[in-house]
């Protein structure tokens, strides 16, 4: 099928996410939720970049639909990203409810968050969640970047690099390494 146009949404408009309460952002009705090496879907570019490193934590080892429920819980559930950043790993917990390693998920939340809180408030901008400079990176200064975030996954600096930068990655969570075993595409104990 041929590529649908994409227009960004009014929320992209914006160069950062404010720590104040923002709803997820709308299904794409013609694909999966995000992108991020959802089959047939291409990656969103429309998510500031730090809902994109939340919405591939929300994706790894689930369907989109999963992703998306548990992304919407994660802001429905709490006031803010501030909120979000200070609250305990079993109250994030919660917002993963019926995913896989959901205190994972929530660690990864938590250190995603605060190392980006730092990196604003180190660097006086007035957003406190401000990341969208990774955009403007290099492939290799953007893996080093996401490498500094010491919680991610393998999985989520893939889908985040592939969504923002348009890098030819594939993220591939267990359950897609595993399918890739079966078929005899990798070796067994990759």
């Amino acid at each position: 099928p041929a590529p649908r146009p994409h227009a960004p949404s009014p929320r992209a408009r914006g160069s950062s996410l404010r720590a104040g309460h923002r709803p997820p952002p709308e299904r794409d009705p013609g694909g999966a939720g995000g992108g991020c090496g959802a089959p047939g879907s291409p990656p969103r570019q429309d998510r500031p970049v730090l809902e994109t490193i939340l919405y591939a934590i929300c994706l790894e080892n689930t369907s989109p639909e999963q992703a998306d429920a548990a992304y919407g819980r994660l802001h429905s559930d709490f006031h803010d990203l501030n909120e979000v950043r200070v609250s305990s790993i079993s109250e994030l917990s919660g917002a993963f409810a019926g995913l896989p390693h959901p205190e994972r998920r929530a660690l990864q939340v938590r250190s995603a968050l605060g190392y980006i809180f730092e990196k604003s408030v180190v660097s006086e901008r007035r957003e406190a969640f401000e990341f969208d400079s990774l955009q403007k990176m290099t492939l290799e200064q953007a893996v080093k970047q996401l490498g500094k975030i010491r919680e991610l996954s393998e999985f989520v600096r893939a889908c985040t690099l592939q969504a923002i930068l348009g890098s030819h990655l594939v993220p591939a969570d267990d359950r897609m390494t595993d399918a890739a075993v079966w078929l005899g595409l990798l070796p067994p104990g990759t």
